[in-house]
Formats: structure tokens, sequence, C-alpha cells
């Protein structure tokens, strides 16, 4: 294979990788417009290389760590097993890219996801992580009154606390109804965790049946056999 073939399928290589990153973010506060790299974060370090989430955003939660957000105003303080999944929650939220894939309000200054497929073991870990400390609403995206400022979730006036196994009783409910955002799948179909960026294998279009789409790898190994069947032609 000649390095001009090589040059070439790199290039086709490196074209395929850009066209499956979605660059523009989800709109909303403490949300870049487009994602980009980041040196300076002080949390959701997984983001890193590719992040929509701003330094601001980070600088809050590692202050934070939701304790405060979680804890005051929000029943009785968060179990630390709880708040790992929560601060996880809240950067898979804020700087994951490819959000922009499930967008499901359309807004220049808002929008929320819908639907994104979490892989049903790490929201059964989320709930036996959570399951004996205290919430007072299911959807704490719109149950609860919140302060985009500090990140601070306050109770409904007279509405009572109780435990998370109370109110979800499973891992499929937590992540079902934490503001319609999450789908609960079976981890063998395409599915994401929140502590790490969204598999490339995982879009919108995403089902059991799609387990078997291309992933990078195998992609780049169709694109060099390619290659390889054009320089023979080329010498034949």
């Amino acid at each position: 294979m000649t390095a001009k073939i090589l040059m070439q399928i790199f290039g086709l290589f490196v074209l395929f990788i850009v066209s499956i990153r979605a660059e523009q973010c989800l709109p909303g506060p403490f949300r870049k417009n487009t994602s980009s790299p980041a040196t300076d974060y002080a949390e959701c370090n997984a983001w890193r290389s590719d992040t929509c989430c701003t330094a601001t955003f980070t600088e809050i939660l590692n202050k934070t760590q939701t304790r405060e957000p979680h804890a005051r105003g929000h029943c009785k303080n968060i179990s630390k097993k709880c708040e790992k999944f929560l601060v996880e929650e809240e950067c898979f939220y804020t700087c994951e890219p490819r959000l922009i894939l499930w967008s499901h309000t359309k807004s220049s200054l808002n929008a929320s996801a819908k639907g994104v497929p979490i892989c049903g073991d790490y929201c059964d870990d989320w709930y036996e992580a959570c399951k004996d400390d205290e919430t007072c609403v299911k959807d704490w995206q719109v149950g609860s009154d919140y302060s985009n400022l500090s990140f601070t979730y306050t109770c409904p006036k007279d509405v009572a606390c109780t435990t998370f196994k109370q109110m979800y009783g499973s891992g499929k409910e937590l992540c079902n109804t934490w503001g319609q955002s999450f789908l609960y799948v079976d981890p063998k179909c395409p599915c994401s965790r929140m502590d790490r960026p969204i598999p490339g294998n995982v879009d919108e279009t995403s089902t059991c049946s799609a387990s078997s789409k291309m992933t990078l790898f195998s992609a780049f190994s169709l694109l060099i056999l390619i290659g390889i069947n054009h320089a023979q032609i080329s010498r034949s």
C-alpha cells in the first residue's frame, strides 16, 4: 500500500470521526455554544477533552459537590455514596456535547434532553446508593424550587420528605422519572453511563437491534481493507 493511499485512508478516518461528533451544545445555563477541550476544570474531568460546560460551572460544583444544593433546604443531608451519583448526573447533563442529539425543547436560551439511553445497571447502582436518602419530589428538574446561581434545590411548601426507596422503588423508575431526560435500557443495548462521555455507538436512533452498529475501530478497519483492495487493483 502506497503512502498516498494510507494518507487518503487516514483523512477519511479523520473526517468520519469529526462527522459523528456533535459540536453544538444543548442550550442552557453554564453551557458553551459549542464544545471544546478544557484545561481549567475543577470537576467533571471525564469531559476535559471535549465539553460543553463552562469552567464556572465546574468551580461551583466543586465547591458545593451538591452537598449544599441537595442537603440545604432539600430534606436532610445526602450521603456521600448518593452524592457521587448526583454529581455525575450534574456533570453529564451539563457537560456532555452529544446530548444535543436528544434535544427536546427548542429554545435559544434553554433546552432539555429527552430519552437519553442510560444503561440499566448504572441506574440500579444509582438507586442502591441513594435508596435510604430522602427527597420530596419525584422529578427534581420541575418539582423542586431551583436556583441556577447556587445549584440549590428547595422543597415546595408543605411537601413532605420520603426516601428514594419509597419515592422510586427501583433504578428503572429513578432514571425514567428524573425529568424525563433519561431512559432505562438493558445494558446489553447501546447505552451510556453518567460518569463518562456518551459512547460513539449510542445516538438518538439506538435500539437493541442497533448493537451491531459500526464502531470507530471497525470503520477504520473497513477503510484499511478498501485501501488494500484499491492498491491490489491498481497493480493488476
